[in-house]
């Protein structure tokens, strides 16, 4: 006689629906992998000094950070009697972090070869965005030697602000074929972190010098740095 295969039970389907669910984490480019917003804060601290303009790191915490280029030039030549026009220095800026930002890629952070490595072994998912053009983001790509190793990187390159859109975080997650729900962000400031909780994601949050005094309200946690434990508690993230 044939015995009857039992059915099973609802919780087992559920949790195996759950674990087949496509999971991703999600990160910003430039400052995870590198260090981004030093070398910024380096670029514009030399070209403006040219200029006889001198810069302090909370001036830069304070109206570049979150903000733009051109609006950090409005405030740091408020009280200046410089001719130079605004708009060159912008120009100047920018081409200054572009080539300053592919010139550093020459080693990836540690925090960022452990989360590659902890989301590869958990077949997770891993994406970036990048707040220079493409052209940019794929030199350092390749410095960096990420090329063919599963990570997504798109650009949201903005002439208003220095951190990713909800919009932004979504259209990686979409690039990725992953549900917002189902994405961690590890963001280095406070309107990058809150752009990716308005777009439905759990946040982490890894702040720099320039960073550290932000309001990180509603972020899942705040990490000193990416080392194993952390990169451990932000996968742990999605699994919940």
């Amino acid at each position: 006689m044939t015995k009857k295969k039992s059915e099973p039970k609802e919780e087992e389907t559920i949790n195996e629906s759950v674990v087949n669910i496509p999971k991703a984490v999600l990160f910003e480019f430039e400052n995870i992998a590198i260090g981004g917003r030093k070398v910024a804060y380096d670029v514009i601290k030399n070209v403006l000094l040219d200029k006889k303009i001198k810069i302090s790191p909370v001036m830069f915490s304070r109206y570049y950070v979150d903000s733009s280029i051109p609006a950090f030039l409005e405030e740091a030549m408020k009280d200046t009697k410089t001719r130079a026009s605004q708009e060159k220095l912008a120009k100047e800026i920018t081409e200054g972090i572009r080539l300053s930002l592919v010139d550093n890629s020459k080693k990836a952070s540690a925090g960022l070869n452990e989360i590659l490595k902890k989301a590869k072994a958990e077949g997770v998912s891993v994406g970036a965005l990048g707040g220079m053009d493409d052209d940019t983001i794929g030199k350092m790509t390749d410095k960096l030697n990420l090329s063919g190793n599963g990570l997504t990187v798109l650009s949201y390159n903005s002439d208003e602000r220095n951190a990713p859109s909800p919009d932004a975080w979504l259209r990686l997650a979409k690039e990725l074929s992953v549900r917002a729900i189902s994405c961690v962000v590890v963001a280095t400031s406070a309107a990058s972190g809150k752009a990716a909780l308005s777009a439905g994601m759990r946040c982490v949050i890894v702040p720099d010098d320039y960073t550290s005094y932000q309001d990180f309200g509603g972020a899942d946690y705040v990490e000193e740095n990416l080392d194993q434990d952390a990169v451990g508690r932000i996968l742990s993230l999605i699994e919940e």
